[in-house]
């Protein structure tokens, strides 16, 4: 017990969970419900109960019941043959998965690298830092660059990346934001409703000042609005039977909803 050192190994996990979860998982979300092909959804989905199972096996010397607890469900995910082994009835039976270097992309690595790197630069463009009477080293050295003009770009670099962010917010920046915050309202008002995403339903709203932006919005950019949900997502004027037994849920707000079977 003198060599158990959770701590060596805590940061490099947590930091591999975190690129899964935050870019894997993110990035793969069309694929994992088959919006691009079956093939690349199976593709997908195998891929992350492999990571998963592998991850299940590097976690078990450190967190033993976790692990076991995650095996469990994990191999009820694949098909059980005849020639499975005792081995995987637990994972406290597994070796330890041995780095397979062959499957390394080294292309699809450096154009994450690259796609991270620049989302850092623009979340965050880092500190500024005076130091007075030190020695300083060239890796001490951080340069940040600035557009000494007054204009609407911030300039910011890293790792040879230089970024150059406009702040300007143009139509098309606020109507994609008054798209996603129109899907948001809906998906609100779905979970209200206890619906499951693959309950059929067609969304209806209706706009009170027809003149407004919302409006526009909603009426040009309604197949953009359709593809978030997944569902219709029509006029209220366009409902031809105002049965309202149909109805499952109605609700105003600064945006009106209502879902009918």
């Amino acid at each position: 017990m003198d060599a158990y050192r959770l701590y060596t190994v805590v940061h490099h996990l947590v930091k591999y969970i975190d690129m899964l979860t935050n870019w894997y998982v993110k990035l793969s979300k069309k694929r994992f419900k088959g919006e691009t092909t079956l093939e690349d959804c199976f593709v997908s989905l195998n891929v992350l109960c492999y990571i998963l199972l592998t991850i299940v096996k590097l976690m078990e010397p450190f967190t033993p019941f976790l692990a076991e607890y995650m095996h469990q469900i994990l191999r009820k995910l694949i098909s059980q043959s005849s020639s499975s082994s005792e081995q995987d009835l637990s994972v406290h039976f597994q070796m330890i998965p041995k780095s397979q270097k062959s499957l390394v992309n080294k292309n699809i690595k450096c154009t994450i690298d690259a796609i991270q790197t620049t989302i850092g630069l623009i979340e965050d463009e880092g500190p500024l830092t005076t130091i007075d009477d030190a020695s300083i080293e060239s890796e001490d050295v951080y340069i940040v660059y600035r557009v000494t003009q007054q204009t609407r770009f911030e300039a910011t670099t890293e790792q040879g990346f230089v970024v150059l962010l406009d702040f300007t917010a143009d139509a098309s920046m606020k109507d994609e934001g008054l798209i996603h915050e129109i899907a948001s309202r809906v998906e609100k008002r779905r979970s209200e409703a206890k619906l499951n995403p693959t309950d059929d339903i067609i969304v209806y709203y209706s706009v009170e000042s027809e003149t407004s932006e919302i409006a526009r919005v909603v009426t040009k950019q309604q197949n953009e609005i359709e593809a978030i949900l997944k569902k219709p997502f029509a006029s209220l004027n366009n409902l031809t039977n105002k049965d309202n037994s149909n109805v499952v849920i109605t609700k105003k707000l600064p945006l009106s909803f209502a879902f009918f079977n």
